[in-house]
């Protein structure tokens, strides 16, 4: 799996966690194809996990604080793929699920990040952000002035 700009939903910091997510799955990817031992598969897995759970986290959080109309699909989604990728850790201390699991993720992938992901890169830019109003120094009066030495 290479990142390329196709899919590219234009938020850097999304984009960046993209890629990072791309280089777990060509981790899984390598460690399969090469017929690594059964560890480096099943630590690439792990490693995919725990980076998925950071990225979905992040991705929720943008898409609440936007009010994304499709919030809780896209959050379904998020939990279906987490417990399928679960299940193949699971599975993976039993029993070969290589194939399998390097399938699902390159279908789930170009899937999600070229449709859901897609999908709401189009809705934030016109989206209002619920924000908090700023403070300003000169409201702050002289008893609660900052001391800037």
């Amino acid at each position: 799996m290479e990142w390329n700009d196709a899919y590219s939903v234009g938020i850097p910091e999304i984009d960046a966690q993209h890629q990072t997510l791309a280089g777990c799955i060509a981790l899984v990817q390598t460690s399969v194809t090469t017929q690594q031992r059964w560890s480096a598969v099943h630590s690439a897995l792990v490693r995919l996990a725990d980076f998925v759970r950071i990225h979905f986290a992040v991705e929720e959080s943008l898409l609440r604080i936007h009010r994304y109309p499709e919030f809780e699909r896209h959050v379904r989604e998020h939990l279906e793929f987490a417990d399928q990728v679960r299940q193949l850790q699971e599975r993976s201390l039993r029993v070969d699920v290589s194939e399998e699991m390097v399938a699902f993720i390159q279908m789930w992938w170009h899937e999600h990040i070229m449709t859901s992901d897609k999908h709401y890169a189009t809705y934030l830019p016109t989206a209002s952000v619920v924000t908090v109003a700023p403070i300003r120094l000169e409201n702050l009066g002289p008893t609660n002035s900052l001391a800037l030495s």
